[in-house]
């Protein structure tokens, strides 16, 4: 899509900064979209579209591609504001260094009189404390 925009423009005869103008957008912003470091909205593709003065065949195809390029670029961008990436990396570091230990630690016994009364099984006999001598 980058190439295709920029492709168009240069066919119009028209400067990066000359289609910025047009279409009321920073010339570093026209850059980046036609240098694939930034994925356009819907809504600036058909602005720069409209300020080429495309035709309609390219037009519908330029914004197939639009959609799917901000589809992919949605679902990327949700994942970092969930911080997903970031917990899957810290995951990963962490069976890294869990590699060779076992992955379950044995769960200690409890004898009965660190067992809270409110937690013991009903009908429990109740365990006898120790007289002041």
């Amino acid at each position: 899509m980058a190439e295709k925009l920029r492709e168009l423009r240069k066919r119009a005869g028209l400067t990066g900064d000359r289609l910025a103008r047009r279409c009321n957008m920073s010339q570093s912003q026209i850059s980046k979209f036609e240098t694939g470091k930034k994925t356009p909205k819907l809504v600036d593709v058909e602005r720069i579209l409209r300020a080429l003065d495309a035709p309609p065949e390219l037009v519908a195809d330029i914004l197939v591609m639009a959609r799917i390029a901000n589809t992919e670029w949605q679902g990327k961008r949700s994942s970092w504001r969930r911080g997903t990436e970031k917990r899957q990396a810290e995951l990963a570091a962490l069976e890294a260094d869990l590699e060779g230990e076992p992955c379950v630690k044995p769960i200690s016994t409890a004898s009965p009189s660190t067992v809270p009364s409110s937690r013991r099984p009903a009908g429990a006999t109740p365990i006898p404390t120790a007289s002041p001598v």
